[in-house]
């Protein structure tokens, strides 16, 4: 028999839902640093713009090695005489990041500007003492760290939301256990009460009293005479009525997580790429170093055409999907009610149909392993006809062989309404729209019931 977990499991998981939340927030934090560094380097390149030019000499020149467990950088230090009102300043400052990078690129620097070259350098109105050799926009600096800072910050926002959201359905699982403990606290002594989707509720009711020891602790399962309210039920009755499906996934949330996932990948192609056109060393490592980045440069590419999908995407029409009950019963009948809306593009064709999949997680020794496979699927229309394809609706009948919905820590079943419009040199439009699959009809919950149940207690 499978159940869903004890009392002692959601704690569990409110801890790990916990550590998720401060590792996510350690990581937007030092996104958000990252970001506000680089919008500092940039704010500081704009007002250095405006700063007067002045004649300097150089003074000093020297290689500058920076050891680290990543290997050693490099930087070209200088120091430069200037005279502002009469009065000698010595700078320091060459770039607005002051980046370090390869050996070569900081020769080539060094090379340029040699002890004793006479040059201009940058030197601030408001403060004679503050000055700058080389006040150009670090472009490549600025994005890079943007685009980290972004991807490393939205990163840890993800995290934390989504351990958030976890800790609080693992709260909200402890609640309903804990009600159902107290429900059934009549028949016997206080145990941890187990609930379970797997077993038809149905069946249950038609079971006597049964006690079970499962993992150490006592497993109630309802039986004859007086329901339990099953947690499942009350979200069941809450969908039993109709209403419009809300899709799994929205445009804007894709185009923001493909945005994300390109400029990551593409920050870090792009570092090797500037590399490799501005520090070419040459030679056979050279052409090894081109080919080896290649397959990455292409899949940069192909995420960026994912982001431009994605953004035209936006653009699509919209799929509303309704349905006369959002819990339908196995062997039960539903209205399904679909309209097309907006776009700048008409489909040419709409299909929709009901589909049940089986999502697993287990281990294959020390692998852990996802598997999700479509169980079930019920047309509901294909058509190519302009008026059809605007608006329609369909009854369809969930089979009574197949499986209600599910969602356990490692098996989950679920139900969907798919639609999907092909739109001509264009992107198509989908959508997934979840709804719940109940066991075959009970009767539902009425006040007679509830009452009778606390008269038995």
């Amino acid at each position: 028999m499978t159940v869903d977990g004890p009392v002692s499991e959601s704690g569990s998981n409110s801890k790990a839902a916990g550590c998720g939340i401060a590792v996510g927030v350690i990581f937007a934090v030092i996104g958000i640093g990252v970001l506000i560094g680089a919008l500092a380097s940039a704010l500081y390149a704009m007002d250095a713009s405006g700063w007067m030019e002045t004649p300097c000499q150089i003074v000093t020149a020297e290689l500058d090695e920076s050891h680290s467990d990543d290997g050693t950088t490099y930087r070209a230090d200088f120091t430069y005489a200037y005279q502002i009102d009469g009065k000698n300043y010595v700078g320091d400052q060459d770039t607005v990041m002051q980046a370090s990078g390869s050996r070569k690129s900081a020769k080539q620097r060094l090379a340029e500007l040699p002890v004793g070259t006479e040059t201009v350098c940058y030197v601030n109105p408001d403060d004679p003492a503050e000055s700058i050799l080389d006040r150009s926009f670090p472009v490549w600096g600025v994005t890079g760290l943007s685009a980290f800072g972004l991807v490393f910050g939205g990163f840890g926002a993800f995290v934390a939301y989504s351990s958030y959201k976890t800790g609080q359905k693992a709260k909200q699982r402890q609640v309903r256990l804990a009600a159902g403990s107290t429900s059934v606290s009549s028949f016997g002594e206080a145990n941890d009460y187990f609930h379970t989707d797997v077993i038809d509720r149905e069946d249950d009711r038609e079971q006597s009293l049964v006690t079970e020891s499962m993992s150490g602790r006592s497993l109630k399962v309802r039986g004859r005479g007086v329901p339990d309210i099953h947690p499942a039920d009350v979200e069941d009755r809450k969908a039993d009525e109709p209403q419009r499906l809300k899709a799994e996934s929205s445009r804007l949330g894709t185009l923001v997580a493909v945005t994300l996932i390109a400029l990551f990948w593409n920050g870090i192609v792009s570092v090797f790429v500037w590399n490799l056109i501005f520090d070419n060393p040459g030679g056979f490592f050279s052409w090894f170093l081109g080919l080896f980045l290649t397959p990455f440069v292409l899949i940069g590419l192909l995420l960026i055409a994912g982001v431009v999908h994605s953004f035209i995407s936006l653009f699509n029409p919209t799929i509303s999907i309704a349905l006369s009950s959002g819990a339908v019963s196995r062997g039960g009948t539903i209205d399904v009610a679909w309209e097309v809306s907006g776009g700048i593009r008409s489909i040419d064709r709409l299909s929709i149909s009901v589909v049940g999949t089986e999502w697993a997680r287990y281990q294959r020794g020390t692998d852990t392993i996802v598997d999700e496979s479509t169980f079930e699927v019920v047309p509901i229309v294909s058509t190519d006809q302009s008026d059809e394809i605007k608006f329609g609706s369909a009854t369809i009948t969930i089979p009574e062989d197949t499986m209600h919905s599910l969602d356990l820590t490692n098996n989950k079943i679920k139900w969907a309404v798919v639609a999907n419009g092909s739109i001509a040199w264009w992107p198509d439009v989908s959508g997934n729209y979840p709804f719940r699959v109940t066991p075959r009809q009970v009767a539902g919950l009425t006040q007679s019931t509830i009452s009778q149940r606390n008269d038995h207690e």
